[in-house]
């Protein structure tokens, strides 16, 4: 919001209210009982699906950029054989059916290997953050 040019996003919308499921969020905005609502990407084209009517009439406004939901580290000192088990296992998930319904269950479709790029865009909006905080 800060981008736009909003510095207290509870005084520039009307009025505000939190939602604890996507569906009562993203209902009321279909039934015009709220203008707009946020919810997570994968929540929303899930619903769309059930419910193709929603993408006919609903916009999507805007998206946050990708940042990474999940880390999962090892202890240094667990044998090499180990974690290269887990390593392989962990990065063929996405391959098995089975793999991919766990996966599904943390919002993921896949496991990368670690690599610092991933999480430029978490750092860019955590500095933003703080900034604005200031």
């Amino acid at each position: 919001m800060a981008n736009l040019g909003v510095k207290n996003f509870e005084t520039f919308f009307g009025k505000i209210k939190y939602a604890e499921k996507p569906t009562q969020a993203v209902l009321p905005v279909f039934f015009k009982g709220f203008d707009a609502c946020i919810v997570p990407k994968s929540y929303f084209e899930t619903m769309c699906e059930l419910n193709p009517q929603l993408k006919i009439e609903l916009a999507v406004l805007a998206k946050s950029p990708h940042l990474v939901n999940a880390l999962i580290c090892l202890r240094k000192d667990l044998k090499d054989e180990i974690q290269n088990v887990f390593r392989d296992i962990s990065l063929r998930l996405s391959k098995h059916t089975s793999g991919q319904q766990l996966l599904s269950l943390f919002g993921a479709k896949q496991l990368v290997l670690f690599q610092p790029s991933l999480f430029e865009e978490t750092e860019k909006l955590y500095k933003q953050y703080q900034s604005l905080k200031k």
